[in-house]
């Protein structure tokens, strides 16, 4: 067995202990599996964690605090997904307990289902979002995930959540945008996320830094008349957590859709960048944002001025969940 199978096997043995085990003896094999798998450097999940955190701490990639922060994360992302299963078996109620919504989002959500408009929900990987997903299911009728093509096991665990509490999961395709399209104008809901790494995306800043991000949410939005709701999950501590959502209006037309549908992108991922600010270490993006380690990269103040769009085509990119 690699060292890949390996730590795959050590994390979901773990993850299942969790269930099982006293929340104090669950807690220490966590930590003692966080920590560990922190130091792996030389695991593909493990590096892309580093490079990515060391970017939004600021610190080099050999600086020994980044094992403290991956461990962090590791620990938050066991947590969460623990409760989440326990909360999940134990119906909607238990995850709208679980999950926190803050007046401020409560009223966001209530001003667009008053509109009747479709809702562009679009998330970052943090370790506790599908609490809020399916905490958010209940006030919409309909609500799309646009997922991944090919789905780790991870994700066809979460997948299957999502489908059990009601929530269609599209794997990205041609056919599944012209499904959200559809969603949207008939007064749905379509969940993306928007903070992972896209060949065909538009380069944009992020933390400081420059990458090739996804645009295609914002042009769905601009095709359907779609309000845009920008939203993030974090723990709190044991059992709790807390969701905050947040309005993205669409900026003042340019008369060229391209710059409209990327200046609303930039919006977005502003909006998303201040919501993982808030609890880096419970960001889960399993793959590189940036093509260099940060001592090594370019830091820019502001995004390019002058760059194009590709079409809705390309929200391929998009996945929902890490």
């Amino acid at each position: 067995m690699g060292a890949a199978s390996l730590a795959k096997s050590r994390f979901e043995g773990t993850f299942r202990l969790r269930r099982l085990l006293p929340s104090g003896l669950a807690g220490r094999a966590g930590r003692w599996l966080a920590t560990n798998l922190a130091r792996q450097k030389g695991l593909s999940l493990i590096s892309a964690l580093r490079a990515n955190l060391a970017v939004v701490h600021n610190l080099t990639q050999d600086d020994p605090e980044l094992d403290q922060v991956v461990a962090s994360l590791l620990e938050n992302a066991l947590c969460s997904y623990s409760d989440l299963l326990r909360a999940a078996a134990a119906g909607p109620e238990a995850i709208d307990t679980l999950c926190q919504l803050d007046p401020a989002s409560l009223q966001a959500i209530e001003d667009c289902r008053a509109t009747g408009q479709g809702l562009l929900l679009v998330g970052a990987h943090m370790c506790s979002f599908e609490l809020l997903l399916l905490g958010l299911s209940r006030f919409f009728p309909t609500v799309q995930v646009l997922s991944k093509a090919s789905p780790g096991w991870g994700t066809r665990l979460t997948n299957n959540l999502r489908q059990r509490h009601g929530i269609r999961v599209t794997p990205i395709s041609m056919q599944a945008l012209r499904q959200a399209i559809g969603t949207l104008r008939a007064g749905g809901v379509v969940a993306v996320a928007a903070d992972l790494p896209a060949e065909n995306g538009e380069e944009m800043t992020f933390f400081g830094q420059r990458a090739r991000l996804p645009v295609g949410h914002s042009r769905l939005a601009l095709k359907t008349k779609a309000r845009m709701l920008v939203c993030a999950s974090y723990r709190l501590g044991r059992g709790a957590y807390r969701a905050e959502v947040v309005p993205v209006p669409r900026p003042a037309s340019t008369g060229s859709q391209k710059q409209d549908s990327l200046r609303w992108a930039r919006a977005s991922l502003a909006a998303l960048e201040r919501l993982i600010a808030r609890a880096p270490d419970q960001w889960l993006m399993p793959q590189r944002i940036w093509p260099a380690p940060a001592a090594e990269a370019e830091r820019v103040e502001a995004p390019a001025a002058s760059l194009t769009g590709r079409g809705v085509a390309q929200t391929a990119t998009l996945a929902g969940s890490a």
